[in-house]
């Protein structure tokens, strides 16, 4: 996996449909869960208790490097063409993350600029990362 980028989108609110945010986003998501409805682990196991809230997940196509800048400039623009949605959304007590898979080495080290951080915060969108370290053999 070294090298390899992943960056989805994630949206969240307790008075949301899936169908609701699809239709907002233009998109159908990769994953979801509705407010409301029972709870399931990934294998389909029932959990006690029912979603809180809805999530819409959408991965975005993946990135043929590992320049986790330009991925995040690349979400940011599109999600900028869902921005009267976006900003209705957030303003009505919904969340939207960006969630960054990055494979690694041993070593992994990535800056992003202010003026990326600032454009986040200005859509409202929250920087998630997880990396995943490559075993030595």
């Amino acid at each position: 996996m070294e090298g390899a980028l992943l960056i989805s989108i994630r949206l969240m609110h307790k008075n949301s449909s899936v169908e609701a945010i699809s239709r907002g986003m233009r998109e159908q998501p990769t994953g979801s869960h509705e407010a409301g409805k029972p709870r399931f682990t990934p294998k389909g196991k029932r959990l006690n208790g029912f979603y809180t809230e809805t999530h819409w997940f959408y991965r975005l196509e993946g990135r043929d490097d590992s320049n986790v800048d330009l991925a995040v400039e690349a979400a940011n623009l599109w999600l900028e063409e869902r921005g009267d949605f976006v900003k209705e959304f957030v303003c009505s007590g919904g969340t939207v993350d960006y969630y960054i898979t990055l494979g690694a080495g041993r070593f992994c080290a990535f800056e992003l600029p202010l003026n990326l951080i600032n454009k986040c915060a200005e859509l409202g969108v929250s920087l998630g990362v997880e990396v995943f370290l490559e075993e030595e053999a």
